[in-house]
């Protein structure tokens, strides 16, 4: 198998998960419309019993437990599910895959070329001596460089990624808005969504909220999410092409031309 080829097939799998990512979030949220606007009750009043797993006993049985809702207060629980919880899991995974993506790449180029490591880190004489083979020593120079690399801004991030892959992040055409991205699925890690300095300091001039505001994150922002993350592992592909050729990957481009053509 050639290099390119290699660097394609890792960077398709993880695109495909991305793909299931959308449809799982999609459907989860025509679930929750759906068992939301169709509950069915006598009157305004009723209450609602739902019984739903909430552990295991010692010999593995599923543990259940019933809640009781009113039926304004179950479509209320429903609602924020749907148009809150589900909009920002869907960043979460969405944000993270791209991330494992750039690491995975990054990874299989220091491996297939160890000399890009160069003076770029400096390791001690007790690594080197407890080593047990060279192969050992590579690879706990290339996580630490991978671990290294992950805790630097976006902006010293991509001229890192640079530097090893040859892939200039920057060339990006919303590689700003994908910045933006990651600070919003830091600040609802981390602060609730609630609009602190780091997120502006981040997210520069694309801010979505003034400080102390919450940041907005329903379906219609993931579906952004969605797009400028699938469209950076696109870029990702194309620039991995152009340096080292995947005959798969031209072979696909092929498949998805004349499908377009004889549509």
């Amino acid at each position: 198998m050639t290099f390119g080829n290699k660097l394609y097939r890792v960077v398709r799998e993880s695109r495909l998960l991305m793909f299931d990512i959308g449809e799982r979030i999609a459907l989860s949220r025509t679930a929750f419309t759906y068992y939301r606007d169709n509950i069915s009750v006598a009157s305004n009043d009723s209450v609602i019993t739902v019984r739903t797993p909430i552990g295991l006993h010692p010999n593995d049985e599923v543990m259940e437990s019933e809640y009781k809702y009113q039926q304004s207060q179950l479509k209320y629980t429903l609602n924020k599910l749907c148009i809150d919880e589900l909009p920002i899991d869907g960043l979460y995974k969405m944000v993270t895959m791209v991330e494992g993506i750039l690491i995975q790449v990054l990874d299989e180029i220091l491996q297939k070329y160890p000399s890009k490591v160069g003076s770029k880190i400096k390791v001690d004489a007790g690594v080197i001596i407890e080593s047990q083979s060279l192969e050992e020593l590579k690879r706990y120079l290339f996580k630490r460089i991978i671990n290294d690399i992950t805790y630097k801004s976006p902006e010293d991030f991509a001229k890192e990624f640079k530097d090893f892959t040859g892939i200039d992040l920057g060339k990006f055409a919303m590689y700003n808005n994908y910045i933006e991205l990651k600070a919003t699925r830091d600040l609802y890690m981390h602060n609730n969504g609630i609009v602190n300095e780091i997120y502006l300091r981040k997210a520069k001039g694309l801010g979505r909220a003034l400080e102390n505001e919450k940041v907005v994150c329903d379906y219609d922002y993931f579906l952004k999410c969605y797009e400028v993350c699938l469209q950076l592992v696109e870029f990702i592909v194309d620039e991995l092409n152009t340096i080292w050729e995947s005959s798969e990957y031209l072979e696909w481009k092929a498949r998805v031309v004349e499908k377009f053509i004889n549509k």
